[in-house]
C-alpha cells in the first residue's frame, strides 16, 4: 500500500501536466501551422526581444483624462512586465532544449509580440492619470500573446493565445497582486510552449 500512493502521485501529477509534443498544440486558443505543428526535434532554441502591439504601445504613459481610451501604461511597468514574461519563456524552454544567441538552420526561434496587457489594480501610470482614483480598484485584468515560431527565417507556425479570467469573483484577481492576471497567464503560456517541445 505504502508503494501505491507514491505511484498515484506521479500518475496524477502526469497528467496535470497536459499533452506534449503535436498534441500540445490544441492547448492554445488559436494554433496555425504554417510548416509543422512538430517540434519535439529542436534542441536549441533563440528567444528574441519581445515586443508589444501598436495597441499597447500607445497607452505608454498616455493622459486620458476626458477621453474614452484604454488604461495607460508606463514604460517601466511595461518594460519589467516583458522581462518577467522572458524570463519565464527563458526557463521554462531551457529545461527542454539549449538556449542559444543567434538563429540559423536546426535552431527553433520564438518571437513573442504582447498584444493585451491590463493590470488587476491600478498602476503608478493610473494613479498620475486620474488621482481620484482609488487604489482599492479590482479590474479582471488581461494578458494576450502572438507567437511566432520559425526557424532561419522560415516561419513554421504561429499560435495567439489570452487569459481566461473573465469575473471579479475569481479568486485570483481578489487575493492577487497589481499584476495577478498577467503573471499567472505568462507562466502557463510558457508552460505550453515548452510542452511542444517535449518529447
Amino acid at each position: 500500500m505504502r508503494f501505491l500512493l507514491p505511484a498515484a502521485v506521479l500518475l496524477l501529477a502526469a497528467c496535470a501536466s497536459g499533452p506534449t509534443g503535436p498534441e500540445a498544440a490544441k492547448r492554445f486558443d488559436s494554433f496555425q501551422a504554417v510548416q509543422t505543428d512538430d517540434f519535439t526535434g529542436y534542441s536549441k532554441v533563440q528567444v528574441l526581444s519581445l515586443s508589444v502591439s501598436p495597441e499597447i504601445e500607445a497607452r505608454v504613459d498616455a493622459r486620458t483624462i476626458g477621453r474614452d481610451r484604454e488604461r495607460p501604461i508606463s514604460r517601466r511597468d511595461l518594460d519589467e512586465k516583458l522581462g518577467d514574461f522572458r524570463a519565464d519563456i527563458e526557463r521554462r524552454l531551457a529545461t527542454q532544449a539549449e538556449l542559444v544567441e543567434e538563429g540559423g538552420p536546426g535552431i527553433l526561434t520564438v518571437r513573442t509580440i504582447v498584444t493585451e496587457l491590463d493590470a488587476n489594480r491600478p498602476t503608478m501610470a493610473e494613479l498620475a492619470d486620474n488621482p481620484g482614483l482609488s487604489i482599492q480598484s479590482l479590474a479582471t485584468g488581461a494578458a494576450a500573446a502572438r507567437v511566432e515560431l520559425s526557424e532561419d527565417g522560415k516561419l513554421l507556425a504561429v499560435i495567439e493565445d489570452e487569459d481566461n479570467v473573465t469575473s471579479l469573483q475569481d479568486q485570483t484577481v481578489l487575493n492577487g497582486a497589481i499584476w495577478q492576471t498577467a503573471d499567472r497567464y505568462f507562466a502557463r503560456l510558457a508552460d505550453k510552449l515548452a510542452a511542444l517541445l517535449e518529447g
